[in-house]
Order: C-alpha cells, then sequence, then structure tokens
C-alpha cells in the first residue's frame, strides 16, 4: 500500500472509531514529544531524561518508553494530600487496610484486612522480601521477558537469578523443565510487564503446586492488574490475584504486591503500594523487616489511595475504557501497514510489546530513536530484539509513532 492510500485507510479507520477516539482524545494529553522549551513537560521524567538516556533521539520524538500516563489524576485527589499537608504534621497513623479489602471486594476478591501490610514501593517491596525470606547466594526463579527491576532486585541481593520462559503465547510457562526446585523463591510481574500477558489458571495451579511442594516462596508484581480487557479491547474487572482463582489454599507461599501508582497515575507522589500476605507466618517475619528498614508507605500516598479507592472507580473505568480503544486503534493500524505479525497484544496492561527483530538489525533502541520513538528496550527484559511501546496517550501519538516506526 502506498503512503496515499495509507493514509486513507487510516482516515476510514479513525471515522468509524470516531466517537472512541474523541473519548480517548479528551482524555489524554495532546502531545508526548520531547520539547525543550516547555518547562512544565520537562518536569516528567520521561522527558527530562531523554536527552541524556536517548542522545540520538531528536526533540521531536515520542516519548514512550515509561510506564506511567499521559492524563491527569483527578483534581480531588490533589485536593485530599493538599489539604492534608495543610492539617497535620509529624509522624502519623493511617490506617489504608479497610479501603483496599473494600476496594478487592467489588470485583470479587476476598481477603481480610489483616492479610495487608503497606510498604514504600512495589519494588521496595519485593526486594526487601527477598533479603528477609532468602540467603546470599540463593537462586531466585525469574519468570520471563519480565520487568527489568525485577532482576535487579535478585542480583543486587547478591542472588542468583533462574529464567523461567513465558510460551510463544505468552499464557504458560515454556518448559518447567527449567524449574529449580533447589531455588527459595520464584518472582514474576502477574499481569506480565512487558508482554500484558496473563497466565492461564492451569499454568497458575501448575506453577504454584510445584512451589508449594519445594517450599519456594513466590512473589507477585500485579500492579498492572486493573488494566485487563477481552479479545476486542473491552474492559474486563481486574486480574484476580495471582493463586487467589485457582484453589482456597493456593495463595498460601504467595506474595502479592499492588498500588495505586499505574492505576491511579499517582507515581509523582509515590502512589501507596502494599503486600497481601495470607500466610500469618510470613506476614510477620515481612511486618518486622518493614519497621526495621523503615519501608511503610508515606501518609500523603495514604491519603491519596484512600481518595482514589474510595471515589474514582468511575474515573479509573474511563482511562481503562479509553486504553481499550488505543488498544483496539493500534491493532487497527498495524493491520492497514502489514506489520500484525510484530506484535503481543495480550490481556493486560497498557504496552504495546513489539517484536523488530526482522525490521532493523544492530541496535534496535538505537534505530528507533533516530526514527523518533524513544521506546522500552527489550533487551532490559531478557527479550533482545524487542520493545515496549506506552499506549496511554493520545491517539495521534500512536499513529504518528507507528508510522515513524513502519513507515
Amino acid at each position: 500500500m502506498n503512503d496515499t492510500a495509507l493514509l486513507e485507510a487510516i482516515a476510514n479507520v479513525e471515522t468509524e472509531m470516531s466517537d472512541a477516539l474523541a473519548k480517548s482524545s479528551s482524555l489524554f494529553e495532546t502531545d508526548s514529544a520531547v520539547l525543550p522549551d516547555s518547562g512544565e513537560q520537562q518536569r516528567r521524567l520521561k522527558f527530562s531524561v531523554s536527552k541524556t538516556r536517548f542522545a540520538t533521539a531528536p526533540n521531536y520524538s515520542h516519548s514512550l518508553w515509561l510506564a506511567d500516563m499521559d492524563c491527569v489524576p483527578p483534581s480531588s485527589l490533589a485536593a485530599s494530600v493538599s489539604s492534608f499537608m495543610a492539617g497535620h504534621f509529624g509522624y502519623q497513623d493511617i490506617d489504608i487496610r479497610r479501603d483496599i479489602t473494600d476496594y478487592l471486594k467489588r470485583d470479587g476478591t476476598i481477603i481480610k484486612p489483616e492479610f495487608i501490610v503497606d510498604i514504600a514501593s512495589v519494588v521496595a517491596g519485593i526486594a526487601l522480601a527477598l533479603r528477609t525470606f532468602c540467603e546470599t547466594g540463593d537462586k531466585v526463579m525469574v519468570v520471563s521477558p519480565t520487568y527489568g527491576p525485577l532482576y535487579s532486585a535478585v542480583t543486587q541481593n547478591n542472588m542468583t537469578p533462574v529464567s523461567l520462559f513465558l510460551s510463544a503465547e505468552y499464557s504458560d510457562i515454556d518448559d518447567l523443565d527449567r524449574f529449580d526446585p533447589e531455588a527459595r523463591a520464584l518472582v514474576l510481574c502477574h499481569p506480565n510487564n512487558p508482554t500484558g500477558s496473563i497466565l492461564s489458571p492451569k499454568a497458575q495451579a501448575a506453577l504454584l503446586a510445584r512451589c508449594k511442594r519445594h517450599n519456594i516462596l513466590v512473589i507477585s508484581d500485579e500492579v498492572h492488574r486493573e488494566f485487563h480487557f477481552d479479545q476486542y479491547d473491552n474492559r474486563l474487572p481486574p486480574v484476580p490475584l495471582f493463586g487467589y482463582g485457582v484453589g482456597d489454599c493456593a495463595h498460601s507461599n504467595v506474595i502479592s504486591f499492588c498500588s495505586t501508582s499505574k492505576a491511579f497515575n499517582l507515581a509523582a507522589i509515590g502512589g501507596a503500594s502494599y503486600a497481601i500476605i495470607a500466610n500469618p507466618s510470613l506476614r510477620t517475619r515481612f511486618i518486622a523487616a518493614v519497621d526495621n528498614e523503615h519501608l511503610e508507605a508515606a501518609p500523603i500516598s495514604k491519603i491519596a489511595l484512600q481518595e482514589a479507592y474510595r471515589s474514582h472507580r468511575c474515573w479509573q473505568h474511563e482511562i481503562v475504557d479509553c486504553i481499550g480503544t488505543n488498544r483496539a486503534y493500534a491493532k487497527r493500524l498495524l493491520g492497514l501497514m502489514k506489520k500484525e505479525n510484530t506484535i503481543s497484544l495480550n490481556s493486560a496492561s497498557y504496552f504495546l510489546w513489539l517484536d523488530l527483530r526482522q525490521l532493523f538489525s544492530g541496535d534496535i533502541l538505537e534505530a528507533c530513536c533516530r526514527r523518533g520513538v524513544i521506546v522500552g528496550n527489550g533487551a532490559h527484559c531478557h527479550a533482545p530484539g524487542f520493545v515496549r511501546l506506552s499506549i496511554a496517550c493520545h491517539p495521534t501519538v500512536i499513529k504518528s509513532a507507528l508510522l515513524r516506526l513502519f513507515y
């Protein structure tokens, strides 16, 4: 298809999807480009470090490498935090456990308030769990590809990562023969970051059974669970907590980490994070470790969590619906460009996971940057040749980025 025909075909798609795209366009910021003269944009990390981390990317590049959304959180969240700061000082004791159980209950997940332990951040919590329940030199299985800092949490604690690779369709573990019964823990993102995949209940049950048989702790990063879609990109309820849908006791050796940071776009204030630990023995040890290292969630992040969980579920649903629109739009564009074979767009998250090994040779990150699209480097997820793009952005940015990459 020549350029003119392609642009005409894209215009037809946009006409078909006009109402949904208009809604998405109203919620997401109009541009996601590196603009050196814009002080406001430069305060966002995805823009401020672009010229140092991605030196060959031109100034007009779309910055799609970081996992945040190009939308403003509900204004009442900022008002709640501001009001709290104006009227409170000193150390604070804010209990968010009931807010969390009520939030989870709406989607059918029933847990007890005492299961919950607040934590400063998910990555800090995972690293702390490894230090608490494993020893230096221990082997730790990591379901791959996965978010790079999870590998770092293993190696920086002087432990040895053992990769368990997802299958080609990302719904199962490719080869359980690599399962190492001598490992002390297994770490995974669920839903998976970067692929957006969800392990099937059968795969979860098999993995959990093996871990339980060998007394292996499962540590699950679940921060993208709210971004869940069916095959038509319609919003679904959040992904069930890992192990909670496969048997009453399947989660007894699981620590799940969740956060408001992704679901409500609260990275700017360190959205409150928390661990869910059903096993009382594990929970007691983890609470002691949190106390010892002063890694509790900050009071202002707890206030934001309470406001978000109590009052802004509809806002979150709107955002997820618009991301569903962006997913459908991206798939239509890639189909028109005859590049649908490059994409893995699974059931969850707001990422495109693209296989560019046949398109570019050499340094794929460099090739994307030179084309004006700053992407997440799949090599950091142990998947060289792949890239991750955030599509929690304005639809025109998605179109521009895909045209730059493929035309």
